[in-house]
């Protein structure tokens, strides 16, 4: 296609006129190095870095895409559309895009969340079944996020310079919020029946609930995915916390009584 990657020998003997992008952290998901027409003829050599993908990308086509870490020299005898996108900007760059999972994006709940706690299981007097008690919950924490596909991301901010997290986590707080508590609904159905003093500990069945559920379809237009929940409090309404109280004083009663 329209990057070459070099071998061993030719990567040690390729520092003048490298294109590289070595400052992407953890605030950091794209950034575009707008190239010219000389750098192309004169063959600069494109560094692509662990966990990097970069895009070539020239007045409105994708040219290639590079997913793998090394150097790659520009072949503009190969250059061939792979993809257009509707609004081109008039330019030859290279797009980077940090694909890494990323870190600390803090998260509370808007307002008490349901969630069913079968450590305290009642009886419902209809059914004569023991269902799990309703508390309502207030959660703060961290969730993890990354790009996972590079083409939606460039669409949407193919005009931006630089695309820090923050511009996205204003645009994510809604949608991260109705995502968690589908989450928390999960880990207190029938199948996981996490206790609600628990729910700090269950960082991993957090993930495999999203891995194994569509929860992130909001988020998906973005061309990211939710990676996890870490919750780092938890607080309980004042009537759930004197439900627990009651419950456990009767537990107590119960058992001084046999």
């Amino acid at each position: 296609m329209g990057l070459v990657k070099l071998n061993i020998e030719s990567m040690q003997e390729s520092s003048q006129d490298l294109i590289k992008c070595e400052d992407m952290d953890n605030d950091i998901l794209m950034i575009k190095k707008v190239i010219t027409n000389e750098q192309i003829s004169q063959k600069s050599k494109i560094m692509v870095s662990s966990n990097q993908v970069a895009v070539l990308y020239d007045s409105g086509k994708v040219l290639d895409v590079v997913t793998n870490e090394g150097i790659y020299i520009i072949d503009d005898s190969s250059l061939s559309q792979i993809s257009s996108f509707e609004s081109p900007l008039d330019e030859k760059a290279i797009f980077y895009f940090n694909i890494k999972e990323i870190t600390d994006n803090k998260f509370a709940t808007l307002f008490p969340i349901s969630f069913q706690d079968w450590s305290h299981p009642v009886l419902n007097p209809l059914t004569k079944n023991f269902v799990p008690m309703a508390l309502k919950v207030r959660c703060y924490g961290n969730y993890t996020f990354k790009i996972n596909q590079v083409d939606i991301f460039m669409r949407n901010y193919i005009n931006d310079n630089i695309v820090t997290k923050d511009i996205l986590l204003g645009q994510m707080d809604l949608e991260v919020n109705t995502i968690f508590e589908k989450v928390l609904n999960e880990l207190g159905s029938g199948i996981y029946k996490v206790p609600v003093l628990e729910l700090t500990n269950n960082t991993d069945k957090m993930k495999q609930i999203i891995n194994n559920n569509v929860f992130d379809t909001s988020i998906k237009r973005l061309g990211i995915k939710l990676t996890g929940f870490t919750i780092e409090f938890l607080s309980l309404d004042e009537e759930s916390n004197l439900k627990i109280s009651q419950y456990e004083i009767n537990s107590n009663s119960s058992f001084y009584r046999m």
